[in-house]
This record gives C-alpha cells, sequence and structure tokens, in this order.
C-alpha cells in the first residue's frame, strides 16, 4: 500500500481493479460497490469508513490515475 497523493478537492479517489480472471464479472462487482448506498449492510459499511458512496469511473479518469503512478 503506498499513499500518491492526498487532496481534498475532490479530483482523487478511491480505485478497485478487477484482476483478469474475474473479468467476467466485474460488472457485478462494479453494481454491488456503487449499490452499497442503497442497501442497509452497505450503507453501515459506508458509514464506519466515512464514506457517502461509491460511483463509476470513466476511463479518461483511469487514465489520469495511470499517469500519476507513472509519474
Amino acid at each position: 500500500f503506498k499513499v500518491i497523493s492526498q487532496t481534498n478537492d475532490g479530483k482523487a479517489f478511491h480505485c478497485f481493479m478487477v484482476g483478469p480472471e474475474w473479468k467476467d464479472k466485474a460488472g457485478a462487482v462494479q453494481e454491488l460497490l456503487c449499490g452499497m448506498a442503497g442497501d442497509p449492510a452497505g450503507k453501515k459499511i459506508l458509514d464506519e469508513l466515512g464514506f457517502s458512496g461509491f460511483e463509476p469511473v470513466d476511463a479518461g479518469a483511469i487514465a489520469g490515475l495511470k499517469a500519476l503512478v507513472e509519474a
């Protein structure tokens, strides 16, 4: 685990990545994570983490993160 940078401007985010062996399950994992706020057990976990929820990110955001990591 390595902290690359910290910000409060909302331009950085937590990211979950699915390995190649889970490629066929990526949509289900995304749906589960993004739906946590609407599920009582998921909401409890989010509250404990101090998160309001997860949302999908587009390929452009991932490319920006990759560029930051490789810099």
